[in-house]
């Protein structure tokens, strides 16, 4: 049991490390995407802070459920008015948001690469635009 607690915190360190870096990268690179039609530079870094925040919710809940309560986004009866802000936070703006943030994200990377693939990014982040 205790090893999957440790398991879990270092994959959200992992997870916030390598989000951080593909951040700070994007932010170097920010000048090559002045020709882009559409801000997907904008938008992946926003996506980035997205899964940041979702995954800074799952961890809050986790430690605020009790261990016996199952997996916390599941259960949408929360004993407290803190575990029950979560829930809501997570489910009635967090997931809304990101599944209109993807839908457009898709729109406007499908616009760039037929209107100026040229201006698609390249490296890490043209493969992680193709594989969300």
């Amino acid at each position: 049991m205790a090893g999957s607690a440790a398991e879990g915190w270092q994959a959200d360190a992992v997870l916030f490390l390598s989000l951080t870096w593909l951040s700070f990268d994007l932010c170097l690179s920010w000048d090559a995407f002045e020709g882009c039609p559409k801000p997907i530079h904008k938008w992946l870094l926003a996506s980035y802070l997205m899964m940041v925040a979702m995954r800074l919710a799952c961890v809050l809940s986790a430690r605020l459920a009790a261990p016996q309560a199952g997996y916390f986004l599941l259960n949408l009866r929360q004993s407290s008015a803190k575990q029950q802000a979560i829930m809501n936070f997570t489910w009635l703006v967090i997931t809304p948001l990101f599944t209109l943030w993807t839908l457009l994200g898709t729109v406007w990377i499908v616009q760039v690469m037929w209107q100026a693939p040229q201006q698609m990014p390249s490296g890490m982040h043209f493969w992680i635009l193709i594989v969300w």
